[in-house]
């Protein structure tokens, strides 16, 4: 197996629409929610969860935010653009 491969099975990413205490449940890496209280904000943080919030951002800073958050946690991604084609 390609180590890129390997690196992106061995991480998790939780997309939930219930209570952000899902993540921590389930040992996560990621949380991409709708939208998080600073509360969950924080605790995320605190658990060093990377998180993603979709409400209320435009669509290109959570691209970049996402992008981020791949190369944190050293998954390998590509920079192409698959909305213009």
């Amino acid at each position: 197996m390609r180590d890129s491969t390997k690196n992106l099975i061995e991480k998790s990413i939780l997309i939930c629409t219930e209570s952000v205490d899902a993540v921590f449940a389930r040992n996560s890496d990621i949380f991409i929610a709708d939208t998080l209280s600073d509360q969950n904000k924080n605790q995320l943080n605190q658990r060093k969860i990377s998180w993603l919030e979709l409400r209320n951002h435009r669509a290109e800073d959570t691209i970049l935010n996402f992008k981020e958050i791949l190369r944190k946690l050293d998954i390998p991604f590509s920079n192409r653009s698959y909305f213009n084609e």
